[in-house]
């Protein structure tokens, strides 16, 4: 594993922008070791940078609901933290007993 992988698949703070960092290379294993019950065994990536290409194409290419699937990621980013209590973020609504605002299940049926 190089440099560039072993800080892949991260999210950091660079100046005012969240920045989430994958390095291309690490994208043929993250293919393979995918959350989504796909099975990518026996593919193989032929143009590491032209699938790269492709992926950020589908993070930010909008569903027939409108949404990204890079705005549905942040949106839940943005829930859990709030649902976890963070402390940077105020309930200004009057007579909510609820000190972290809203699940996501909530929010998303607004």
């Amino acid at each position: 594993m190089n440099d560039e992988e072993k800080d892949s698949g991260v999210a950091v703070i660079e100046g005012d922008f969240i920045v989430i960092r994958v390095a291309i290379s690490a994208l043929e294993g993250a293919m393979r070791e995918n959350t989504i019950d796909e099975d990518f065994d026996g593919y193989r990536v032929t143009d590491a940078t032209g699938f790269a290409r492709d992926v950020v194409r589908s993070l930010n290419e909008e569903s027939a609901d409108g949404l990204m699937p890079i705005r549905e990621l942040i949106d839940r980013a943005i829930v859990d933290a709030v649902d976890q209590g963070s402390e940077h973020v105020e309930d200004t609504r009057e007579g909510d007993d609820d000190p972290n605002g809203v699940t996501f299940e909530e929010w998303s049926q607004r």
